[in-house]
């Protein structure tokens, strides 16, 4: 295929880059990442569009370099700004801004503009660079988080810095001018086949990269009650299965603290719903303060909570619930221009060796919790000092 060919064919693929991500960031408009994607699908389709006119003499000879390289250059630039925010790093724009400045200036010296020969001695390293910065901030991410999906970009920018480094090393190494090295039919074709293949990769990399971004937001979101913030029931589901295998296998201790709120439906009766819900606000806060910071919060329903704490024994259990129990009591919630307090009362149950599932352990602590009520609220009772009676809460 001959070089135009090869140009145009380019072209479309980055206007299709450009075009679909743009598309796709309407759909998902929170994903900031694709505009710089679709960006830069938008600056490589202006470096080969102006190829494509500076081939039929449509464009002034001495420019078509400058905005090539200036385009191309910031194009790969702009894959690794959207990388960077995807990943919730500072996505550094200001940077490519100086990285153009500095393309431009380099095309005003004699030596850049000699050859072409020479602008590849010059931008080839700084492309190579960019490159591997695109790997790095990939290869930095804990390996959990590594997943397939960012498996096309490494893929896509491992291959092309391989072939830009082969043919930056071969033109060092083989004899002869370097303008025509550089102007080698092969290593023409080779190199346009290579950003084909490249921009091919990064397209599907960077629709692959939003998907999984979305099936972890919609999966956080299941797992999220959105009131309180606290993980729901079927994160409780996930968790607690986990945590006594752990325990058990390690014969490390686990607790159960099951908390309800007093007389809640008084509070909602007398200061309404809203009022409630901003009580559930605070008390949720108050006990994931109060916790350690590696327990876990559960809101089972209504006005009911769970916490599950690893690796505590059953005295620290007990003063972990009563200073939960205590900063609850103490706080004062605020409604126009009344005050009121209110308390709650608190369940524990620590595993046992007869414990064959979770669901024991939440029962027992289900029990604990319904003593405390009986037994006058606003206090902490433990599920092995309870006889095995039905309790009834009046």
């Amino acid at each position: 295929m001959d070089g135009f060919t090869l140009s145009l064919a380019s072209a479309f693929i980055s206007l299709v880059m450009a075009l679909s991500l743009m598309i796709l960031w309407y759909t998902s408009p929170r994903q900031w990442c694709l505009l710089d994607w679709a960006g830069a699908g938008l600056l490589f389709f202006c470096s080969n569009l102006i190829s494509i006119m500076a081939i039929c003499q449509m464009f002034p000879e001495w420019l078509a370099p400058v905005l090539v390289n200036l385009t191309y250059i910031c194009g790969h630039a702009a894959i690794l700004v959207g990388l960077r925010r995807h990943l919730q790093r500072t996505a550094h724009w200001d940077y490519v801004l100086v990285l153009a400045l500095l393309i431009i200036f380099l095309h005003t010296t004699p030596f850049v503009q000699a050859s072409v020969g020479h602008r590849v001695a010059v931008f080839y390293p700084l492309l190579m660079l960019i490159n591997s910065l695109v790997l790095w901030q990939l290869w930095r991410l804990p390996k959990p988080r590594l997943h397939p999906a960012y498996w096309p970009i490494l893929l896509a920018e491992g291959l092309f810095l391989l072939q830009l480094s082969v043919r930056f090393v071969w033109m060092l190494l083989t004899p002869g001018p370097l303008a025509e090295m550089a102007a080698a039919e092969w290593l023409l074709t080779s190199g346009t086949l290579a950003v084909l293949l490249f921009l091919l990769l990064v397209t599907i990399g960077c629709v692959l990269i939003v998907m999984r971004s979305q099936e972890l937001t919609l999966r956080m979101a299941s797992l999220i009650d959105p009131l309180t913030l606290c993980h729901n029931r079927r994160a409780l589901a996930e968790v607690a299965p986990r945590e006594l295998a752990r325990a058990q296998r390690t014969e490390r201790p686990l607790a159960m603290l099951m908390l309800d709120i007093d007389h809640f439906k008084a509070v909602n009766d007398q200061f309404g719903h809203q009022v409630g819900d901003q009580v559930l606000q605070q008390i949720s806060h108050i006990a994931a303060q109060e916790l350690r910071g590696y327990d876990q919060l559960f809101r089972l329903g209504g006005e009911e909570f769970l916490a599950v704490l690893s690796d505590v024994d059953e005295q620290s259990v007990m003063v972990v619930a009563e200073r939960v129990r205590s900063a609850v009591q103490d706080f004062e919630f605020q409604h126009n221009s009344q005050q009121f307090q209110v308390s709650i009362s608190v369940g524990i149950a620590n595993l046992c060796k007869d414990d064959l599932d979770w669901q024991a352990m939440l029962q027992r602590a289900d029990r604990a919790l319904y003593l405390a009520k009986a037994q006058g609220r606003n206090q902490v009772c433990v599920a092995e000092n309870i006889a095995l009676t039905e309790v009834v809460i009046t």
